[in-house]
């Protein structure tokens, strides 16, 4: 919130001793996210909330997530909130925006976005020198390789080679 002040002087040079002022709400206010902190790093966390700062004049808040990033969430597309947080549950992998906007009686809709990556996906593994898991083979040695969905996500790998079907590796 900002104030214009402003006081008037005659012809003559004389400055009026009472000032007219004007109100001016502007800006936006801040919207995160404690899951997904940081909007360029993928996280393999499905559960997405965001948390926004209370708008002074807001009677309420529409909140949406999509895939685009720059909806403008109203009561047609979003979720109508009194709170200042929420969780979208088993969010899908991707790349997802989170939309949140001011219900204002008056003035210009604000609207804040937030990105968040999601990446819940294993590696898929294959194999060129033993391309059916169901066969036995007679080589030494094994040639294996693997994808994910979004490389980009990828800090590091961890493996480990043992007997059994569901091991997972640790650090």
């Amino acid at each position: 919130v900002n104030y214009l002040h402003i006081v008037w002087a005659d012809r003559a040079g004389n400055v009026g001793q009472q000032a007219g002022h004007y109100r001016i709400l502007r800006g936006g206010f801040r919207v995160s996210s404690p899951s997904h902190p940081n909007p360029d790093m993928w996280y393999q966390n499905a559960d997405a909330v965001f948390n926004w700062s209370t708008f002074p004049t807001a009677s309420g808040y529409d909140a949406l997530l999509d895939q685009q990033p720059n909806t403008v969430p109203d009561e047609t597309n979003a979720k109508r909130l009194s709170a200042t947080t929420i969780k979208y549950p088993n969010t899908p992998d991707g790349e997802w925006f989170f939309h949140v906007r001011p219900i204002l009686s008056v003035g210009e809709p604000v609207v804040e976005h937030v990105k968040i990556r999601i990446d819940t996906a294993a590696p898929v593994v294959t194999s060129s020198t033993h391309p059916n898991q169901e066969l036995w083979s007679s080589q030494a040695s094994a040639t294996l390789s693997w994808k994910v969905n979004h490389p980009e996500s990828v800090g590091k790998y961890y493996y480990k080679v043992d007997p059994n079907p569901t091991t997972v590796p640790t650090v």
